[in-house]
């Protein structure tokens, strides 16, 4: 037991053993350039070169609707069970064997996206349907009507309906083209229900305040700025394979344990520890800080995008 768990964790650190160059010579099928190693140093080729099985053809159409190469299954499995010290290589220049980041997280999507709309349709439409929630002036009305407020107060509340409506109309005035309400309606719909578009809107406030949070750390010092990037870009990556797996357990057993989401939230714990090399209770404690964070950041980001572009609309409307 103890030799299978050594194992693993030699496999989580340093990843499966790199092959190296043979010795022994060989004769290019395509060149018939005589060499010693993996690779003919004058086409390229590979040295074992074998006959067309079915394998081959599967992994070529594979390889040929998604663009995906060797390191695709590679890149996901280290995802799985050594995230941070993947990521960590990679960084550090072992780039050979992994998916790149940004094109892993649009082909994970793009699977997921078909996965569920081929197999759970009705949810997908109903995630598409979701809209955000809508301002009304007669609820607020009732309330102030039914809440003790001094005459102020409700001076107050009455001056900003009356402004928020006199916005809202000038808005619902404003000539739209149909070819931007267009675009604008199939930009909406994609960024619904598309997690790698979900991810790209988080990105700036998750690089901000992962770069806070994680500027003591040893490793945090050394990071640049595009490291840093491509380090969160993999952590998404992984949030959406997850989420593929979790989804396919319940459509699988029909049922969803509580615990089910809380992985994910394990899964950054880890991400953190193994990348950053530090305790599992600082990694712990650091990425709970890094969620209130991000959720912080959010809020002021909704915060100030709500006040100018209501300022702005009452401007206009003046």
């Amino acid at each position: 037991m103890k030799v299978w768990y050594r194992t693993f964790v030699h496999l989580q650190k340093h990843g499966p053993y790199i092959r190296h160059n043979l010795t022994s010579s060989h004769t290019c099928l395509h060149c018939n350039n005589t060499y010693t190693g993996n690779y003919c140093p004058v086409c390229g080729q590979k040295h074992d070169v074998q006959r067309f099985t079915w394998s081959y053809v599967y992994q070529n159409i594979f390889t040929g609707l998604f663009n995906l190469g060797e390191g695709f299954l590679r890149t996901l499995l280290d995802l799985l069970y050594r995230p941070g010290y993947m990521i960590r290589d990679y960084l550090e220049g072992h780039r050979k064997p992994y998916f790149k980041p940004f094109q892993l997280m649009f082909v994970l999507s793009a699977i997921f996206l078909i996965y569920m709309q081929l197999t759970m349709p009705d949810e997908m439409d109903r995630i598409k349907e979701f809209t955000a929630y809508d301002f009304n002036t007669d609820m607020v009305a009732e309330s102030v009507n039914t809440t003790p407020l001094d005459e102020e107060q409700k001076n107050m509340i009455d001056h900003l309906t009356a402004d928020y409506n006199k916005a809202v109309q000038f808005i619902t005035q404003i000539k739209v083209p149909p070819v931007v309400h267009k675009v604008f309606n199939m930009t909406k719909d994609w960024i619904k229900g598309n997690m790698a578009a979900s991810i790209m809107m988080l990105l700036p406030f998750w690089y901000f305040a992962t770069k806070r949070t994680f500027r003591k750390t040893e490793y945090g010092k050394k990071m640049n700025g595009p490291e840093r990037l491509v380090s969160i870009v993999y952590i998404g990556c992984q949030w959406i394979l997850l989420v593929f797996i979790i989804v396919f357990y319940f459509q699988l057993f029909n049922d969803l344990p509580i615990t089910a989401w809380f992985l994910v939230f394990v899964y950054w714990i880890f991400d953190h520890y193994q990348l950053y090399q530090i305790s599992f209770l600082r990694a712990l404690k650091l990425t709970i800080l890094l969620a209130l964070r991000i959720e912080l950041y959010l809020f002021i980001f909704a915060i100030i995008m709500g006040t100018i572009t209501m300022q702005l609309a009452l401007i206009f409307a003046k």
